[in-house]
């Protein structure tokens, strides 16, 4: 308790000058923001021209943009408002790009202008030249975006089936291999002599229906592989596409639990 006591005011001692110090900067920013005060009804670049004579960069800058956003303004007038802009820009020391920008979109929008500057100097004025050179090169083309192929995009179930159709040819080889193979051996067994090649004949048939035994578990676990894979595939292609999930067709959903397969109709 003894510690608690003595703490607290240490604490006080460091907060109370952070938080003085905050309101008195927040009340400075809201009155140095309050002092604009342009008609914002009827802003006007003679009066944001004033402001930047007056060193009032940002009221410049709000004026102008205010002013920008007008709809009834003619080709002229946007120009001058951009070069004035440009100028404001360059007095707030922006990136050279950002000043260029204003420049070469005021050139774009009426390229004989001619009004007033408020720098001259030697490096806003090679500015100007280069909007100016800017302005009169051509923009290259819009490219036309390119649809993706669906077929690039969209999965086919060709494969799929054609598995499926050696799956259920190769099963039903299995069950013929199956069947010679134990008529062999019941001819084998129904033989009180036991003849080797009857035997060498069961033996002979006995392998055939392993090796095809074999080519049906590997055509059945590649099957089993293509459908899930086209399922899944499937399923991002309709995410992917202009109705999203709206598409009907099949789905492949993993769970902890499992696979869950979907169908949207």
């Amino acid at each position: 308790m003894r510690n608690s006591r003595c703490v607290l005011p240490v604490w006080a001692v460091l907060v109370l000058p952070v938080l003085f110090w905050g309101i008195l900067f927040s009340g400075a920013v809201n009155a140095q923001e309050s002092e604009c005060t342009y008609d914002r009804n009827a802003p006007s670049v003679e009066n944001a021209r004033i402001s930047l004579k007056s060193l009032d960069y940002k009221c410049a800058e709000a004026e102008l943009n205010d002013f920008l956003g007008r709809s009834t303004l003619s080709l002229e007038e946007k120009a001058d408002a951009l070069v004035l802009l440009g100028s404001v820009y360059y007095a707030m020391k922006e990136r050279r790009e950002k000043v260029l920008d204003q420049l070469v979109a005021a050139f774009r929008l009426y390229r004989s202008w001619r009004g007033e500057l408020d720098i001259t100097s030697s490096e806003f004025m090679d500015l100007m030249a280069e909007a100016k050179r800017s302005a009169d090169t051509p923009q290259p083309a819009a490219q036309p975006a390119v649809k993706p192929s669906t077929s690039e995009e969209c999965p086919s179930a060709k494969l799929a089936w054609v598995g499926t159709g050696i799956f259920a040819a190769a099963s039903g080889l299995l069950v013929v291999t199956s069947l010679q193979a134990s008529s062999k051996w019941d001819d084998y067994e129904s033989n009180l002599n036991h003849p080797a090649d009857q035997y060498d004949s069961y033996k002979s048939a006995s392998r055939l229906r392993n090796i095809v035994g074999a080519a049906t578990i590997a055509a059945g676990v590649a099957t089993g592989y293509l459908w899930i894979k086209y399922l899944s595939d499937k399923g991002d292609c309709a995410k992917s596409g202009p109705a999203g999930s709206d598409h009907a067709g099949i789905g492949l959903k993993m769970t902890p639990c499992g696979a869950v397969l979907t169908y949207r109709f």
